[in-house]
């Protein structure tokens, strides 16, 4: 399994966090802001407790995209894909389906334009259509989960933007879609929604449940610590 170097910057209005391979190349980055406080002119404060959420979260935010290898994003690339790591949540039969993971969205999407230290935050309903926000973002949480969290607190009744803590999510079934797979060890649950093969040896497949496939990639690891998945939107 490759190691990497984690490196941490806390800045003045954002913490940053970057991991290098053993040749001192940049293989995954995330950045975060937080917010900046102004009680008197002249003074600027900082929220302790959300500059530690913040630097957790860029950390976690990293480690999420690093099995992505240069050879699956020049795969992307050729394919016309772009991978971003995009938090969903939408109302579902049985309660919310909601979920964090890495994603590949089409060359000409407006998330794939989006640089690391950006967030774009999109709603869709019935009323309102679709509606995109953009620019720098600040939270309590990762960026991904800070959106779904915000989604949840509000499907609960609850008006408040920020909330003291994480709080768990849980996935339940309620959507599926098409998966870029890399794994050295395919198995029958793989091979059986396999749809199309890359020159790279990745596999597309067909429509798989969010929750099957989720949790098909965290058993997996057990067995190819290596393994790389990314939903195809």
């Amino acid at each position: 399994m490759a190691k990497y170097v984690m490196a941490l910057d806390a800045g003045t209005t954002s913490n940053r966090c970057i991991l290098f391979n053993e040749q001192g190349e940049i293989c995954s980055m995330a950045q975060k802001e937080f917010r900046q406080f102004f009680p008197n002119p002249g003074w600027v404060e900082h929220d302790a407790n959300e500059i530690w959420s913040t630097m957790l979260g860029v950390a976690v935010e990293a480690m999420n995209m690093i099995r992505a290898t240069a050879a699956d994003i020049a795969a992307f690339q050729n394919h016309g894909f772009a991978c971003k790591l995009l938090a969903r949540a939408e109302s579902a039969e049985n309660g919310v389906c909601a979920y964090v993971e890495p994603t590949l969205v089409d060359a000409g999407d407006l998330e794939a334009a989006v640089p690391a230290n950006f967030n774009l935050i999109t709603y869709e309903a019935e009323q309102l259509g679709r509606q995109s926000f953009y620019g720098q973002g600040a939270g309590r949480f990762p960026t991904a989960e800070n959106v779904v969290q915000d989604c949840l607190t509000v499907l609960s009744g609850k008006r408040g933007f920020y909330t003291d803590r994480a709080v768990p999510m849980f996935l339940t079934s309620g959507e599926a879609h098409p998966y870029y797979v890399r794994t050295g060890a395919p198995d029958a649950f793989l091979r059986g929604r396999t749809a199309e093969t890359w020159d790279n040896g990745a596999v597309i497949t067909g429509a798989v449940d969010v929750y099957e496939m989720l949790a098909w990639a965290k058993a997996q690891r057990e067995k190819d610590p290596g393994v790389f998945i990314a939903g195809i939107r």
